[in-house]
């Protein structure tokens, strides 16, 4: 009897110990698949964000087959907004001809969400 209780002792720890390493694992399984939700939340976080934004000069194409751009004279130069996103992608937004009232070619300031109030305060008030 002393020894089939102490097979049936050995089988219980065996599965015991079998039981919580699945159950490890799957806790593993668990952590790893949030860790990657949260490194996703993130990426499409800095994706979203604009880190840097400049009006520049480009010659373009028109498209048209019959056109001088299609053999080479591009037509132009036209302003162009580049925005750089936090991911490293860049964007083209086509401006036109002519520069925006106010706007300067170069770097562009990216307005932040929220403006202090000695922010507000410290700027030039128009005349």
């Amino acid at each position: 009897m002393r020894r089939e209780v102490e097979s049936l002792r050995k089988t219980a720890t065996y599965l015991a110990q079998q039981q919580l390493l699945e159950l490890r694992d799957m806790i593993d399984q668990v952590l790893e698949e949030k860790d990657e939700a949260i490194r996703d939340a993130e990426h499409a976080e800095k994706a979203k964000t604009i880190v840097a934004q400049r009006y520049v000069q480009e010659p373009m194409r028109c498209g048209k087959a019959n056109c001088k751009c299609a053999r080479g004279e591009l037509h132009g130069p036209y302003w162009v907004l580049v925005k750089t996103f936090g991911d490293g992608r860049t964007k083209k937004q086509y401006v036109g001809k002519q520069l925006p009232a106010g706007a300067r070619a170069g770097h562009v300031p990216i307005a932040s969400k929220k403006t202090s109030r000695s922010a507000r305060r410290s700027k030039p008030r128009a005349a």
